[in-house]
């Protein structure tokens, strides 16, 4: 039975009766010798009789000795071998993995730059709002919106769409106070990371304003001056065709010139402000003949699709209908619900 803490048995005789000797030179010296090297075996083998009595193995002839200190030899290079050996398939195996480590992480981080972007679908919120008052005067409003709006790699599309009606009774006489009907499109091609040419649709009802229709067909020109995932101001320019209808006027067709802004920051990861402002010259007429439309608003998330909302509307036309005023202003609150 091996003795524990051994040097490993050899097939080779001379390499068992080593291990032997070490072993009992450990056992008669209380375990203090672990190893003996190659010089210190010859004196070992001398005084291993009187050190430990009753020695079975006897005391070995110098010849042996000398045979046992070559196996010794052998043995200690057989060792060293087996350690470089062992010390070589470490490095050899750490380097494996460190080299498999890297080529994972870098196929992790190839796939991860060429995997594209998940693109987002289509955003979209409706907003509504009512007013109703009872008493000595009767009135009611109620206002919806729908805005929606998509982004692609090199195309964005928006749509929008707002309306309105309201009456009032006083003394029991009924009257509009409200009556308008807004819609847009605008669809853009961005040649680069900031610069982008469209193409934008607008129609307009108010019934108030004495405006029957009034469409515009614009392409246009734009670029982002500030574009991040908090906020965007974008400038636009192009010309504009006109179709319009106003009480007491016949129906015009003109060319203009449309130039635009619109910016928008999320102050919070819950609420967003925008604001948004257009002039439209009459080409022939630049001085007399114009439309200023201005809008700004705030959004404040409530809940994940539930929100509070706040849109103030202003249209200036230097040339209204007859027996109307140059402004119309709004301040519409109301829920605006993403869908």
């Amino acid at each position: 039975m091996p003795i524990k803490g051994a040097a490993p048995a050899f097939a080779n005789p001379f390499f068992q009766e080593i291990n032997a000797i070490r072993c009992a030179i450990k056992t008669c010296t209380g375990g203090g010798v672990e190893y003996l090297s190659r010089p210190l075996l010859p004196r070992a083998v001398a005084g291993l009789a009187p050190v430990c009595a009753g020695n079975p193995l006897g005391i070995l002839s110098s010849k042996r000795v000398h045979q046992v200190e070559l196996a010794a030899g052998q043995a200690e290079k057989l060792e060293l071998r087996n350690m470089q050996k062992e010390k070589s398939y470490a490095v050899g195996r750490r380097a494996g993995l460190l080299v498999a480590a890297a080529l994972c992480l870098g196929w992790s981080v190839t796939s991860a730059q060429d995997k594209p972007a998940k693109q987002k679908g289509w955003e979209t919120t409706a907003a509504a709002g009512v007013t109703l008052t009872r008493g000595n005067s009767e009135t009611f409003l109620a206002t919806l919106s729908l805005d929606t709006k998509r982004k692609w790699q090199k195309d964005e599309a928006i749509f929008g769409a707002n309306a309105g009606y309201g009456e009032a009774t006083v003394g029991g006489v009924d009257q509009k106070n409200t009556e308008f009907l807004r819609g847009f499109g605008q669809y853009n091609r961005l040649f680069n990371e900031r610069l982008y040419g469209g193409l934008r649709l607008d129609g307009e009802y108010d019934g108030i304003a004495g405006v029957d229709y009034r469409f515009r067909v614009s392409p246009l020109l734009g670029y982002y001056l500030i574009k991040n995932a908090k906020t965007t101001l974008n400038l636009e320019v192009g010309p504009s065709v006109v179709f319009e209808n106003l009480k007491t006027k016949p129906s015009d067709t003109y060319y203009g010139m449309r130039a635009g802004e619109r910016f928008e920051h999320k102050l919070t990861a819950t609420t967003k402000i925008w604001q948004s402002f257009e002039y439209i010259p009459n080409v022939e007429r630049w001085v007399e003949d114009y439309l200023l439309i201005g809008e700004a608003g705030i959004d404040t998330a409530i809940t994940k699709k539930l929100s509070l909302r706040a849109v103030f509307q202003d249209t200036y036309d230097s040339e209204p209908a007859a027996g109307r005023k140059n402004n119309d202003m709004r301040l519409i609150t109301g829920l605006a619900y993403k869908l």
